[in-house]
């Protein structure tokens, strides 16, 4: 503050603590480099994509890896992608209910999924719902369960010829 000849009288200094923002800073990073961490090296294929237009925003190693995508060319994608085209519908309306869910459910199940090569195979899905980079989105787990469900078949099969079998023959050729 200046006196009436312009000489300095008072000199008003403002001083502002910042360690409490500096370590909320230092482990809002923590926490992001964790995730990073999570998310990168989970061995299970993992997405994030924008729940208005299915676009991917972020895909790990696992899913490059699984999908035969580069990861430059899934972040050009969306999530109909990589799903045959006759399950685009359903896939549309279980998305319209999960969004119309208040808690943001997180949803289960198998559907099929198309590499880039265009082979299929099927996939336990788990999603659920986040902000990322400030938009509505849902991450994404996708386990190949091409394997568990030809063995389930199988049994089916194995079971349904039993019974008829069982059915075919005289109860002292089955005590045989």
């Amino acid at each position: 503050i200046l006196n009436d000849q312009g000489e300095v009288r008072f000199i008003v200094n403002r001083l502002h603590d910042q360690s409490a923002e500096r370590q909320r800073q230092s482990a809002l990073a923590d926490v992001a480099a964790r995730y990073q961490i999570l998310f990168e090296s989970n061995p299970i294929p993992m997405w994030v994509f924008d729940i208005e237009t299915l676009r991917f925003l972020a895909v790990n190693d696992a899913t490059v890896h699984q999908y035969g995508w580069s990861r430059d060319e899934f972040l050009s994608l969306t999530l109909l992608d990589v799903r045959p085209p006759e399950d685009h519908p359903a896939i549309l309306k279980k998305l319209a209910d999960v969004t119309q869910s208040p808690e943001g459910l997180d949803v289960a199940g198998v559907w099929r999924h198309r590499r880039r090569d265009g082979t299929e195979f099927d996939a336990e899905v788990s999603t659920h719902a986040i902000i990322f980079d400030g938009r509505e989105a849902r991450v994404s787990l996708a386990l190949n369960v091409t394997e568990r469900t030809l063995n389930q078949r199988r049994l089916e099969r194995l079971s349904e010829l039993t019974a008829a079998l069982s059915a075919a023959l005289s109860p002292r050729e089955v005590a045989k």
